[in-house]
């Protein structure tokens, strides 16, 4: 894998995501709880899912990518470890 962003690049882009899930839990009470977000760009296909209370999980794929499965299957681990607790 050749990583497309530069160090700084990706930790911008992480601030970013963050801010933009903060908008959408503010919206949430009118919306709906967020369950994941998902941005496709030229080269990347981006996922964005919320993981325990304060977490978020980044998925990078390229754009052949098959984000419904990969979606599919982090969602079923995530709840996996929900049913844990």
């Amino acid at each position: 894998m050749t990583p497309l962003l530069e160090e700084t690049e990706t930790e911008q882009s992480i601030e970013d995501a963050l801010d933009r899930w903060k908008t959408r839990i503010r919206l949430s009470e009118k919306l709906g709880a967020p369950k994941y977000a998902m941005a496709e760009y030229g080269k990347v296909k981006r996922i964005t899912i919320p993981f325990n209370e304060n977490g978020l999980i980044l998925v990078s794929l390229d754009c052949e990518g098959f984000h419904e499965v990969v979606l599919k299957e982090i969602l079923e681990i995530i709840n996996s470890f929900s049913k844990e607790k």
